[in-house]
């Protein structure tokens, strides 16, 4: 089971410890956990995480088609996932990428603010 992530932190159990998520959740949160951290910024796990990061010093031009790149790179091992849109805006201070996919368990969107 992955731990349920909400605006970027682990959500709190009323029990103490986190909140975990399983089945088509479970696979949704390891997506977002990859795209939210930064790739190489945990030493045991040099590959996980994406470099959407990089989006901020980017041409408004390029961001669309990096960010696609980034995705794809920091999801190549989860081979049931299919990338179907990608969006970056600007928002106050920074951006946010929003990205469709189709999974199994159907489709989703998933937001990842960068700042």
């Amino acid at each position: 089971m992955e731990l349920k992530i909400v605006n970027g932190d682990y959500v709190p159990h009323v029990s103490g410890g986190f909140e975990t998520v399983a089945d088509h959740d479970e696979k949704l949160a390891r997506v977002l956990y990859k795209l939210s951290c930064r790739k190489g910024g945990f030493a045991p796990f040099p590959d996980l995480g994406s470099r959407l990061y990089k989006l901020l010093r980017e041409k408004r031009e390029s961001r669309e088609t990096l960010a696609r790149k980034y995705i794809l790179e920091a999801l190549e091992d989860e081979s049931d996932i299919i990338l179907t849109s990608v969006e970056v805006s600007d928002r106050e201070g920074g951006l946010l990428v929003q990205a469709e996919f189709e999974y199994s368990g159907g489709s989703k969107s998933l937001a990842v603010y960068l700042s």
